[in-house]
């Protein structure tokens, strides 16, 4: 789908959100941190019934709203993926409880990202690809 959206030129830089202005999208990936740190950064963006297999992939982008964060997970046992926006502003109504007690919640819509985000999904993907 992504490499869909770059053929058609959708991830062109006169598509990049301006509207903040110096927003860079800073990225974690997952393989690049310690296992502890990814055992950590998992648990903020899944819930404990959920199995993404025996060695996720993940990355997740900071957004321009600082209590958002747009996240890729990857089975790589299955290779099936899913996109997801997680929020800690407490007050957004449309929302879903991961994990009691925890700062970060799922936004329970559609997840949005813009095609800084998006590029940095690609990107990542096609590394663990290749």
């Amino acid at each position: 789908m992504i490499k869909e959206l770059e053929s058609r030129e959708a991830l062109d830089k006169k598509y990049l959100d301006n509207r903040h202005a110096g927003f860079a999208c800073n990225t974690l990936v997952s393989t690049r941190i310690t296992p502890a740190e990814r055992k950590r950064e998992l648990a903020n963006f899944t819930g404990p019934d959920e199995n993404w297999g025996s060695d996720p992939f993940f990355v997740v982008n900071l957004d321009p709203n600082d209590d958002w964060k747009k996240v890729m997970v990857v089975n790589t046992d299955t290779a099936t993926a899913t996109f997801r926006s997680i929020t800690e502003d407490p007050g957004y109504k449309t929302k879903k409880v991961l994990r009691p007690g925890a700062d970060w919640w799922l936004d329970n819509s559609m997840m949005d990202a813009n095609v800084q985000q998006m590029k940095a999904f690609y990107s990542n993907l096609r590394d663990l690809l290749l």
